[in-house]
């Protein structure tokens, strides 16, 4: 994804990524070019600069950031070992948690749960279920999304995305969907459905406080007389802080 040197920095800011560069320069006196990178899972943030068309981006870069860019990208510990995936005990000298949630879900409709996040935290997967008596009012088509979510522009790049900034703004900007598209299967009227999501999904994700976690509930079941108009789903979260 090509940049400006503003949004570059602002992105690699917000998110910590390290930053990575190349330099083209014939002599020492000639015109300095300078390629930057930043790499987040599978998306690259490109930006290119050069001192006579950005003289004042490539003072700041070299003032402010090209001394503590081009580090390895290997994550490493404290004694300075590579870790080469977290684990549950070992996960960046966090300690493990969990927490439940309760949601009610309308029949026949697409429900969101926001879930405030209020300390920085790395999630690791979760589970959810649905209880015994609710069963029969799923349908094969239901299906759940797990994401996170910046509502209020927490990151700083509401602008960037063309969404509006501003206090009272309803715009979203989704930044990771872990979960997408989970079919729920009916399960049994004696031990409800319940279902881990994680299977797959290995090691954590940073997530700053500020954040949301969103869990959608696309609900297909179209309540006949006599059904309710909601079931209860519950969820469990699993993370480090």
């Amino acid at each position: 994804m090509n940049m400006t040197y503003s949004d570059f920095i602002a992105i690699c800011t917000a998110k910590e990524l390290k930053i990575q560069y190349k330099l083209r320069q014939e002599t020492e006196s000639s015109d300095k070019y300078y390629e930057l990178t930043a790499r987040e899972n599978g998306d690259i943030y490109l930006c290119r600069i050069n001192s006579t068309d950005n003289a004042s981006e490539v003072s700041d870069f070299e003032t402010n950031y090209k001394d503590t860019s081009n580090k390895p990208l290997m994550l490493r510990d404290d004694f300075g070992n590579p870790i080469y995936a977290p684990t549950l005990e070992d996960v960046f000298g966090l300690y493990p948690k969990k927490k439940s949630y309760r949601h009610t879900v309308n029949l026949g409709q697409i429900n969101i749960f926001d879930i405030a996040i209020t300390t920085e935290q790395r999630i690791q997967g979760g589970e959810y279920w649905i209880k015994d008596t609710d069963v029969d009012y799923v349908s094969y088509d239901d299906y759940v999304e797990f994401s996170v979510v910046d509502k209020n522009n927490v990151l700083g790049l509401f602008s960037l995305y063309g969404l509006d900034p501003s206090t009272g703004s309803t715009d979203i900007l989704e930044l990771s969907k872990f979960i997408i598209n989970d079919y729920v299967r009916v399960g049994s009227s004696t031990g409800g459905y319940y279902k881990q999501c994680f299977e797959g999904i290995k090691g954590t994700s940073l997530v700053y406080a500020g954040l949301f976690y969103r869990i959608m509930y696309h609900s297909e079941y179209t309540p006949s007389t006599g059904d309710p108009t909601s079931i209860v789903l519950k969820s469990r979260l699993f993370y480090y802080e």
